[in-house]
Protein backbone atom coordinates (compact mmCIF):
# COMPACT_ATOMS: atom_id res chain seq x y z
CA UNK A 1 0.00 0.00 0.00
CA UNK A 2 1.09 3.43 -1.04
CA UNK A 3 0.69 6.16 1.39
CA UNK A 4 -0.16 9.89 0.73
CA UNK A 5 3.14 12.31 1.01
CA UNK A 6 1.32 14.77 3.90
CA UNK A 7 2.16 11.67 6.36
CA UNK A 8 5.94 12.15 5.88
CA UNK A 9 5.86 15.98 6.85
CA UNK A 10 6.70 17.64 9.88
CA UNK A 11 6.63 21.01 9.38
CA UNK A 12 4.45 23.91 8.53
CA UNK A 13 2.44 23.93 5.28
CA UNK A 14 4.88 25.55 2.54
CA UNK A 15 4.25 25.50 -1.34
CA UNK A 16 7.75 23.94 -3.60
CA UNK A 17 8.71 25.26 -6.34
CA UNK A 18 6.65 26.04 -9.95
CA UNK A 19 4.99 22.50 -10.54
CA UNK A 20 6.66 20.60 -7.49
CA UNK A 21 3.35 20.64 -5.21
CA UNK A 22 3.21 21.32 -1.44
CA UNK A 23 4.24 20.41 1.38
CA UNK A 24 2.20 19.70 4.60
CA UNK A 25 1.07 17.54 7.49
CA UNK A 26 -1.83 15.23 8.29
CA UNK A 27 -2.70 17.66 10.82
CA UNK A 28 -2.95 20.20 7.80
CA UNK A 29 -5.38 18.10 6.10
CA UNK A 30 -7.30 17.30 9.12
CA UNK A 31 -8.09 21.08 10.73
CA UNK A 32 -8.90 22.33 6.94
CA UNK A 33 -11.71 20.03 6.37
CA UNK A 34 -12.64 20.73 10.35
CA UNK A 35 -13.01 24.17 9.17
CA UNK A 36 -15.29 24.00 5.92
CA UNK A 37 -19.39 23.45 5.94
CA UNK A 38 -19.03 19.14 6.49
CA UNK A 39 -19.42 19.61 10.56
CA UNK A 40 -22.04 17.68 10.49
CA UNK A 41 -19.97 14.47 9.67
CA UNK A 42 -19.93 12.99 13.13
CA UNK A 43 -18.07 10.01 12.35
CA UNK A 44 -14.99 12.46 11.04
CA UNK A 45 -15.63 14.72 13.82
CA UNK A 46 -14.79 12.30 16.61
CA UNK A 47 -12.00 11.25 14.95
CA UNK A 48 -10.80 14.74 14.74
CA UNK A 49 -11.51 15.56 18.07
CA UNK A 50 -9.83 11.94 19.23
CA UNK A 51 -6.73 13.12 16.91
CA UNK A 52 -6.26 16.12 18.10
CA UNK A 53 -7.01 16.27 21.74
CA UNK A 54 -4.89 13.21 22.42
CA UNK A 55 -1.34 14.34 20.81
CA UNK A 56 -1.02 17.56 21.37
CA UNK A 57 -0.25 18.67 17.93
CA UNK A 58 3.13 16.59 17.43
CA UNK A 59 2.72 16.09 14.17
CA UNK A 60 4.77 12.83 13.77
CA UNK A 61 1.87 10.87 16.01
CA UNK A 62 -0.86 12.47 13.74
CA UNK A 63 0.62 11.35 10.73
CA UNK A 64 1.02 7.95 12.13
CA UNK A 65 -2.42 7.20 13.42
CA UNK A 66 -4.03 8.59 10.16
CA UNK A 67 -1.76 6.20 8.37
CA UNK A 68 -3.25 3.89 10.71
CA UNK A 69 -6.78 4.62 10.08
CA UNK A 70 -6.20 4.35 6.23
CA UNK A 71 -5.34 0.82 7.13
CA UNK A 72 -7.91 0.40 8.59
CA UNK A 73 -10.53 1.70 5.94
CA UNK A 74 -8.17 -0.17 3.20
CA UNK A 75 -8.21 -2.98 5.23
CA UNK A 76 -12.95 -3.37 5.07
CA UNK A 77 -12.99 -1.54 1.60
CA UNK A 78 -10.82 -4.85 0.02
CA UNK A 79 -12.78 -7.26 2.50
CA UNK A 80 -16.41 -6.03 1.55
CA UNK A 81 -15.32 -6.04 -2.33
CA UNK A 82 -13.66 -9.08 -2.83
CA UNK A 83 -16.70 -11.09 -0.76
CA UNK A 84 -19.26 -9.83 -3.13
CA UNK A 85 -17.79 -10.36 -5.99
CA UNK A 86 -20.03 -13.65 -7.22
CA UNK A 87 -18.90 -14.94 -10.70
CA UNK A 88 -16.93 -17.73 -11.88
CA UNK A 89 -13.94 -16.20 -13.11
CA UNK A 90 -13.31 -14.33 -9.35
CA UNK A 91 -9.47 -14.27 -8.90
CA UNK A 92 -7.44 -13.68 -5.74
CA UNK A 93 -6.36 -10.73 -3.74
CA UNK A 94 -3.18 -10.49 -2.45
CA UNK A 95 -1.63 -8.14 -0.21
CA UNK A 96 1.99 -7.80 0.51
CA UNK A 97 2.59 -7.39 3.89
CA UNK A 98 5.42 -8.59 6.65
CA UNK A 99 5.44 -7.15 10.05
CA UNK A 100 8.18 -4.60 11.12
CA UNK A 101 8.02 -3.76 7.37
CA UNK A 102 9.08 -0.34 5.78
CA UNK A 103 6.16 1.66 4.41
CA UNK A 104 5.72 3.34 1.07
CA UNK A 105 4.88 7.20 0.95
CA UNK A 106 4.62 9.28 -2.49
CA UNK A 107 6.77 12.09 -2.41
CA UNK A 108 4.66 14.74 -3.94
CA UNK A 109 1.16 15.75 -2.98
CA UNK A 110 0.26 18.05 -5.99
CA UNK A 111 -2.90 19.71 -4.09
CA UNK A 112 -3.16 22.27 -1.25
CA UNK A 113 -4.79 21.43 1.60
CA UNK A 114 -7.61 23.88 0.46
CA UNK A 115 -8.40 21.39 -2.40
CA UNK A 116 -6.79 18.03 -1.63
CA UNK A 117 -8.74 14.66 -0.82
CA UNK A 118 -9.41 14.38 2.74
CA UNK A 119 -10.10 10.10 2.62
CA UNK A 120 -10.59 9.90 6.50
CA UNK A 121 -14.00 12.24 5.79
CA UNK A 122 -14.54 10.66 2.57
CA UNK A 123 -15.12 7.32 3.58
CA UNK A 124 -15.41 7.85 7.83
CA UNK A 125 -18.64 5.97 7.91
CA UNK A 126 -16.58 2.74 7.21
CA UNK A 127 -14.95 2.90 10.34
CA UNK A 128 -18.00 2.14 12.37
CA UNK A 129 -16.97 -1.39 13.44
CA UNK A 130 -13.64 -0.39 13.99
CA UNK A 131 -14.59 2.69 16.63
CA UNK A 132 -16.14 2.85 19.09
CA UNK A 133 -16.89 6.90 19.06
CA UNK A 134 -17.90 7.19 22.47
CA UNK A 135 -15.03 5.50 23.64
CA UNK A 136 -11.93 6.61 21.41
CA UNK A 137 -9.90 7.21 24.76
CA UNK A 138 -9.07 3.58 24.76
CA UNK A 139 -8.60 3.26 20.93
CA UNK A 140 -5.28 1.60 19.97
CA UNK A 141 -4.64 2.03 16.05
CA UNK A 142 -1.51 0.29 16.00
CA UNK A 143 -3.15 -2.86 18.08
CA UNK A 144 -5.89 -2.36 15.23
CA UNK A 145 -3.94 -2.22 12.06
CA UNK A 146 -1.73 -5.69 12.94
CA UNK A 147 -4.76 -7.28 14.11
CA UNK A 148 -6.87 -6.41 11.09
CA UNK A 149 -3.30 -7.57 8.57
CA UNK A 150 -3.11 -10.75 10.79
CA UNK A 151 -6.46 -11.59 9.96
CA UNK A 152 -7.24 -10.59 6.53
CA UNK A 153 -3.45 -12.28 5.39
CA UNK A 154 -4.88 -15.66 7.76
CA UNK A 155 -8.42 -15.80 5.84
CA UNK A 156 -9.35 -14.50 2.35
CA UNK A 157 -6.55 -12.13 1.51
CA UNK A 158 -3.25 -14.15 1.83
CA UNK A 159 0.24 -12.67 1.96
CA UNK A 160 1.75 -11.59 -1.52
CA UNK A 161 5.52 -12.92 -1.75
CA UNK A 162 8.02 -13.55 -3.37
CA UNK A 163 6.74 -17.35 -3.86
CA UNK A 164 3.90 -15.90 -5.64
CA UNK A 165 6.01 -14.52 -8.09
CA UNK A 166 8.18 -17.28 -8.92
CA UNK A 167 5.39 -19.60 -9.22
CA UNK A 168 3.42 -17.91 -12.29
CA UNK A 169 4.32 -17.89 -16.07
CA UNK A 170 3.01 -15.16 -16.84
CA UNK A 171 3.13 -11.49 -14.87
CA UNK A 172 1.16 -8.61 -15.64
CA UNK A 173 1.66 -4.84 -14.07
CA UNK A 174 -1.01 -2.24 -13.56
CA UNK A 175 0.36 0.88 -13.13
CA UNK A 176 -3.35 2.62 -11.89
CA UNK A 177 -1.81 4.34 -8.89
CA UNK A 178 1.23 5.56 -7.29
CA UNK A 179 4.84 3.49 -7.96
CA UNK A 180 5.93 4.43 -4.48
CA UNK A 181 6.37 1.07 -3.89
CA UNK A 182 8.81 0.07 -6.62
CA UNK A 183 11.88 1.01 -5.03
CA UNK A 184 15.40 -0.78 -6.21
CA UNK A 185 14.32 -3.46 -3.70
CA UNK A 186 11.22 -4.38 -5.31
CA UNK A 187 13.02 -3.70 -8.63
CA UNK A 188 15.49 -6.50 -7.82
CA UNK A 189 12.83 -8.86 -6.70
CA UNK A 190 11.23 -9.03 -10.25
CA UNK A 191 14.56 -8.99 -12.40
CA UNK A 192 15.12 -12.94 -12.31
CA UNK A 193 11.08 -13.32 -13.06
CA UNK A 194 11.79 -10.37 -15.64
CA UNK A 195 11.05 -12.69 -19.09
CA UNK A 196 7.81 -13.52 -17.26
CA UNK A 197 6.26 -10.12 -17.98
CA UNK A 198 3.92 -10.29 -20.44
CA UNK A 199 2.38 -6.83 -20.20
CA UNK A 200 1.98 -3.44 -18.82
CA UNK A 201 -0.95 -1.28 -18.75
CA UNK A 202 -1.00 2.33 -17.54
CA UNK A 203 -3.28 4.79 -16.66
CA UNK A 204 -2.17 8.43 -17.36
CA UNK A 205 -0.13 10.92 -19.78
CA UNK A 206 -1.64 13.34 -21.78
CA UNK A 207 -1.69 13.68 -26.06
CA UNK A 208 1.08 16.36 -26.75
CA UNK A 209 -0.59 17.49 -29.80
CA UNK A 210 -3.99 18.71 -28.83
CA UNK A 211 -5.28 21.01 -26.12
CA UNK A 212 -3.92 19.54 -22.54
CA UNK A 213 -7.44 18.50 -20.65
CA UNK A 214 -4.94 18.17 -17.42
CA UNK A 215 -5.04 21.79 -15.18
CA UNK A 216 -1.68 23.52 -14.50
CA UNK A 217 -0.77 25.02 -11.42
CA UNK A 218 -3.29 27.69 -9.73
CA UNK A 219 -2.90 29.49 -6.55
CA UNK A 220 -3.80 27.98 -3.28
CA UNK A 221 -5.36 24.44 -4.91
CA UNK A 222 -2.52 23.09 -7.61
CA UNK A 223 0.96 22.95 -8.23
CA UNK A 224 2.06 20.66 -10.98
CA UNK A 225 2.65 21.20 -14.54
CA UNK A 226 -0.04 20.56 -16.92
CA UNK A 227 1.51 17.64 -18.85
CA UNK A 228 2.17 15.42 -15.28
CA UNK A 229 -0.66 13.26 -14.59
CA UNK A 230 -1.36 12.53 -10.85
CA UNK A 231 -0.61 8.34 -11.29
CA UNK A 232 2.82 9.33 -12.68
CA UNK A 233 3.82 12.22 -9.89
CA UNK A 234 3.15 11.11 -6.64
CA UNK A 235 6.61 9.14 -6.95
CA UNK A 236 8.25 10.51 -10.04
CA UNK A 237 11.41 8.85 -9.23
CA UNK A 238 9.92 5.11 -9.05
CA UNK A 239 7.79 6.23 -12.18
CA UNK A 240 10.42 6.71 -13.91
CA UNK A 241 12.44 3.34 -12.22
CA UNK A 242 9.78 1.68 -13.67
CA UNK A 243 9.43 3.15 -17.18
CA UNK A 244 12.93 2.12 -17.28
CA UNK A 245 12.61 -1.21 -15.83
CA UNK A 246 9.48 -2.11 -18.39
CA UNK A 247 10.68 -0.28 -21.91
CA UNK A 248 11.52 -3.48 -23.53
CA UNK A 249 8.05 -5.08 -22.30
CA UNK A 250 4.29 -4.59 -24.00
CA UNK A 251 2.76 -1.54 -22.39
CA UNK A 252 -0.41 -0.29 -23.10
CA UNK A 253 -1.47 2.62 -21.64
CA UNK A 254 -5.14 4.99 -20.91
CA UNK A 255 -3.97 8.52 -21.94
CA UNK A 256 -6.08 10.97 -19.49
CA UNK A 257 -7.49 12.46 -22.77
CA UNK A 258 -9.76 9.63 -23.60
CA UNK A 259 -11.10 9.33 -19.51
CA UNK A 260 -14.56 11.49 -20.40
CA UNK A 261 -17.18 12.09 -17.73
CA UNK A 262 -19.84 10.09 -17.57
CA UNK A 263 -23.23 10.21 -19.13
CA UNK A 264 -25.26 12.85 -17.04
CA UNK A 265 -22.60 13.64 -14.42
CA UNK A 266 -24.33 16.41 -13.45
CA UNK A 267 -27.87 15.15 -12.85
CA UNK A 268 -29.85 14.70 -9.95
CA UNK A 269 -29.93 10.94 -10.29
CA UNK A 270 -26.34 10.50 -11.04
CA UNK A 271 -26.16 8.89 -7.76
CA UNK A 272 -29.52 7.02 -8.01
CA UNK A 273 -29.35 5.80 -11.88
CA UNK A 274 -26.40 6.65 -13.64
CA UNK A 275 -23.81 5.60 -11.30
CA UNK A 276 -25.77 2.14 -10.78
CA UNK A 277 -26.05 2.34 -14.72
CA UNK A 278 -22.99 2.15 -15.20
CA UNK A 279 -21.88 -0.95 -12.69
CA UNK A 280 -24.37 -2.77 -14.27
CA UNK A 281 -23.86 -2.16 -17.76
CA UNK A 282 -20.06 -3.49 -17.14
CA UNK A 283 -20.62 -5.99 -15.18
CA UNK A 284 -19.27 -4.23 -11.49
CA UNK A 285 -22.21 -4.01 -10.09
CA UNK A 286 -20.87 -4.93 -6.49
CA UNK A 287 -22.91 -3.30 -3.62
CA UNK A 288 -20.00 -1.81 -1.73
CA UNK A 289 -18.17 -0.90 -4.64
CA UNK A 290 -21.41 1.27 -5.53
CA UNK A 291 -21.55 2.32 -1.81
CA UNK A 292 -18.30 3.55 -1.71
CA UNK A 293 -18.49 5.01 -5.43
CA UNK A 294 -21.11 7.15 -3.87
CA UNK A 295 -18.56 8.09 -1.14
CA UNK A 296 -15.79 9.36 -3.41
CA UNK A 297 -17.67 11.41 -6.22
CA UNK A 298 -19.46 13.18 -3.14
CA UNK A 299 -16.83 13.65 -0.97
CA UNK A 300 -16.15 17.10 0.89
CA UNK A 301 -13.88 17.49 -2.34
CA UNK A 302 -15.24 16.11 -4.80
CA UNK A 303 -13.13 14.42 -7.79
CA UNK A 304 -14.90 14.90 -11.50
CA UNK A 305 -16.79 11.70 -12.46
CA UNK A 306 -14.74 9.89 -13.82
CA UNK A 307 -13.78 6.05 -13.93
CA UNK A 308 -10.35 6.31 -14.69
CA UNK A 309 -8.78 3.18 -13.12
CA UNK A 310 -11.81 1.40 -14.24
CA UNK A 311 -10.66 1.89 -17.99
CA UNK A 312 -6.95 0.30 -17.29
CA UNK A 313 -9.21 -2.55 -15.45
CA UNK A 314 -11.13 -3.34 -18.10
CA UNK A 315 -8.29 -3.05 -20.51
CA UNK A 316 -5.89 -5.17 -18.72
CA UNK A 317 -8.38 -7.75 -18.03
CA UNK A 318 -8.56 -8.01 -21.52
CA UNK A 319 -5.24 -7.80 -22.23
CA UNK A 320 -4.72 -11.24 -19.91
CA UNK A 321 -7.69 -13.10 -20.92
CA UNK A 322 -5.76 -15.15 -24.85
CA UNK A 323 -9.66 -14.81 -25.46
CA UNK A 324 -8.84 -11.17 -26.47
CA UNK A 325 -5.20 -10.20 -27.26
CA UNK A 326 -1.97 -12.11 -27.89
CA UNK A 327 0.60 -9.59 -25.69
CA UNK A 328 3.41 -10.62 -27.76
CA UNK A 329 1.94 -10.12 -31.24
CA UNK A 330 -1.04 -7.56 -30.79
CA UNK A 331 -3.15 -9.45 -32.48
CA UNK A 332 -7.42 -10.47 -31.69
CA UNK A 333 -9.19 -13.25 -32.00
CA UNK A 334 -12.39 -13.01 -33.01
CA UNK A 335 -14.19 -13.68 -30.02
CA UNK A 336 -12.25 -10.63 -28.52
CA UNK A 337 -13.94 -7.16 -27.78
CA UNK A 338 -10.83 -4.87 -28.39
CA UNK A 339 -9.56 -4.15 -31.45
CA UNK A 340 -5.70 -4.32 -32.43
CA UNK A 341 -4.46 -3.84 -35.45
CA UNK A 342 -1.24 -5.78 -36.38
CA UNK A 343 0.84 -3.74 -34.75
CA UNK A 344 -0.97 -1.24 -32.36
CA UNK A 345 -1.14 2.34 -32.39
CA UNK A 346 2.80 3.10 -31.65
CA UNK A 347 3.84 5.90 -30.20
CA UNK A 348 6.57 7.53 -27.52
CA UNK A 349 5.97 8.05 -24.01
CA UNK A 350 8.25 10.91 -23.15
CA UNK A 351 9.10 10.96 -18.79
CA UNK A 352 11.23 12.36 -16.37
CA UNK A 353 11.96 11.55 -12.29
CA UNK A 354 11.32 15.01 -10.91
CA UNK A 355 7.92 16.83 -12.07
CA UNK A 356 6.27 13.31 -13.01
CA UNK A 357 5.73 14.40 -17.00
CA UNK A 358 4.25 12.56 -18.98
CA UNK A 359 3.81 13.24 -23.06
CA UNK A 360 2.92 10.78 -25.64
CA UNK A 361 5.12 12.52 -28.69
CA UNK A 362 6.67 15.53 -28.14
CA UNK A 363 5.23 18.37 -30.01
CA UNK A 364 4.19 20.46 -27.16
CA UNK A 365 1.26 22.08 -29.38
CA UNK A 366 -0.48 21.42 -25.91
CA UNK A 367 0.14 24.90 -24.53
CA UNK A 368 0.65 26.86 -27.61
CA UNK A 369 -0.87 29.81 -27.74
CA UNK A 370 -3.78 29.04 -30.23
CA UNK A 371 -5.60 26.83 -27.43
CA UNK A 372 -5.36 29.64 -25.55
CA UNK A 373 -6.35 32.71 -27.35
CA UNK A 374 -7.45 34.86 -24.65
CA UNK A 375 -6.47 33.45 -21.21
CA UNK A 376 -5.35 35.44 -17.91
CA UNK A 377 -2.10 36.63 -17.57
CA UNK A 378 -1.62 34.66 -14.55
CA UNK A 379 -2.15 31.47 -16.47
CA UNK A 380 -0.47 32.76 -19.97
CA UNK A 381 2.86 33.06 -17.70
CA UNK A 382 2.45 29.55 -16.22
CA UNK A 383 2.03 28.06 -19.44
CA UNK A 384 5.37 29.48 -20.55
CA UNK A 385 7.09 28.82 -17.47
CA UNK A 386 5.71 25.11 -17.61
CA UNK A 387 7.23 25.25 -21.84
CA UNK A 388 11.00 26.61 -20.27
CA UNK A 389 11.35 23.76 -17.44
CA UNK A 390 10.24 20.62 -20.41
CA UNK A 391 12.49 22.33 -22.61
CA UNK A 392 15.23 22.55 -19.86
CA UNK A 393 14.17 18.58 -18.11
CA UNK A 394 16.30 16.10 -20.07
CA UNK A 395 13.34 13.20 -20.94
CA UNK A 396 13.78 9.46 -21.62
CA UNK A 397 11.35 7.96 -23.93
CA UNK A 398 9.94 4.24 -23.90
CA UNK A 399 7.68 2.59 -26.92
CA UNK A 400 3.68 2.26 -25.27
CA UNK A 401 0.47 1.48 -27.51
CA UNK A 402 -1.76 3.85 -26.49
CA UNK A 403 -6.02 3.03 -26.48
CA UNK A 404 -9.15 4.76 -27.56
CA UNK A 405 -12.12 4.38 -25.15
CA UNK A 406 -15.91 4.52 -26.62
CA UNK A 407 -18.65 5.31 -23.88
CA UNK A 408 -22.24 4.12 -25.52
CA UNK A 409 -24.83 4.84 -22.80
CA UNK A 410 -22.45 4.21 -19.70
CA UNK A 411 -21.34 0.43 -21.63
CA UNK A 412 -17.26 0.85 -21.66
CA UNK A 413 -15.52 -0.36 -24.72
CA UNK A 414 -11.40 -0.12 -25.55
CA UNK A 415 -9.80 0.23 -28.96
CA UNK A 416 -6.43 -0.29 -29.54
Amino acid sequence: MNFPSYLTCTEPLTENTFGLGYNYSALDLLENVHKTKYLENSEYNSIYNYIINNNNNKLEEINKIVRNILNAITYKMLINIQRNIHTHYKGRLYYHYKLGEKYFYNTMSPFHPNASKNELHTYSKLLDEFIDKDNLSNLSLEELRINAIKSMINTEIPNFTLDNININDNIYFDFSGSMAFFDEEWENEFKSNKDKIKGVVVMGSIYSWIKAETIGPLTDILNRLTCSTMNQLYHPKNTARFYEFISDKNIFIVPNNQVKLLNDYNSDNFLTVTLNQFLENNNINNIPLYEYAKMYYTAARPSDRKPFDYYSALLLCNIISSLYVNVNTGNVNETGNVNVNETGTVINLYYDDNYGISLLNLDINFITDKYYPEIPKNIKQSLEEELKIIELTTLKHITVKYCTIVNNDNTIEIIL
